[in-house]
């Protein structure tokens, strides 16, 4: 059985929750997904269910807080302001 992490949230917001988590940890741990992961985040298309954007709006986030977080490797300041419950 696969570990979990509870993101404290459930439907669709966890659901956008889980992917902006999954994009993030592939953008700072430079594996395989790190290029893709990194055209996501710095995406500006709105279209999809699943664009950044969207997904930013979904769960009530500033996109430039996201990315600046992301670019400056200080994703675990937005976990710890509570806006990425779950991420580690």
């Amino acid at each position: 059985m696969s570990e979990t992490h509870d993101i404290g949230m459930a439907g669709p917001r966890g659901l956008a929750a889980g992917v902006l988590l999954l994009a993030l940890t592939d953008y700072r741990e430079k594996n395989g997904y790190t290029a893709s992961a990194a055209a996501w985040l710095f995406s500006d298309r709105e279209d999809g269910t699943f664009s950044f954007l969207r997904v930013c709006d979904e769960l009530n986030l500033d996109p430039a807080m996201v990315r600046r977080a992301a670019r400056h490797g200080s994703v675990r300041r937005l976990r710890e302001a509570g806006f990425l419950p779950g991420f580690e």
